[in-house]
């Protein structure tokens, strides 16, 4: 596993990028040092013209949370449909049950292991809402606050602005951890 130190202004990123690497031992590994950086650190790095381009892929400390194509959040806790991993219903926030076309980032306070299950614990406050999240896997353009994709312009002169991301998803309900790779799919 390799490990990189990078500065941005006053901010300092600890890149975790080992392909082989899954997000759980990276994350662990990170906190020792200070961290995973968030996506929107990630983004800014990125979007700097000062900063040699960042080389990936390497993980954030965000996780993408969605229901299946088309669908919505109910009042239940939330599994991925491949990995298991579970969000309690508790952490899913009541303005958006029954809507379509949501999706959450959250930052991960702790992530437990019960009975064979992977269980997502959100820090406090750090749930974003996503709206509205892209039903499709493709570029869209990005919320800067969260540098998730969210839209799809009509035009697509927004396309050299830098503000284009790409997000892969599944067409299922899903629990993906970000992996951030520069010319290549976000998760």
């Amino acid at each position: 596993m390799r490990t990189a130190t990078r500065t941005y202004g006053t901010e300092t990123i600890k890149q975790i990028d080992d392909k082989k690497t899954d997000y759980i031992s990276a994350k662990k590994l990170a906190d020792v040092l200070g961290g995973l950086p968030s996506n929107v650190l990630v983004d800014r790095i990125a979007r700097s013209e000062q900063e040699k381009p960042l080389k990936g892929p390497f993980w954030t400390n965000q996780i993408l949370i969605y229901p299946e194509r088309d669908g919505m959040f109910v009042n239940a806790d939330f599994v991925d449909w491949q990995t298991k991993w579970l969000l309690p219903a508790a952490y899913i926030p009541a303005e958006i049950m029954g809507v379509k076309g949501m999706g959450l980032l959250i930052e991960p306070h702790s992530i437990e292991t019960e009975r064979s299950r992977t269980i997502i614990h959100p820090l406090g406050d750090k749930v974003s809402i996503i709206q509205p999240f892209l039903q499709e896997s493709g570029w869209g353009r990005a919320d800067l606050g969260t540098g998730m994709p969210v839209d799809r312009p009509d035009s697509e002169k927004w396309m050299a602005t830098g503000e284009a991301r790409y997000v892969w998803r599944v067409g299922a309900p899903a629990i993906r951890p970000i992996a951030r790779d520069f010319g290549t799919p976000m998760t």
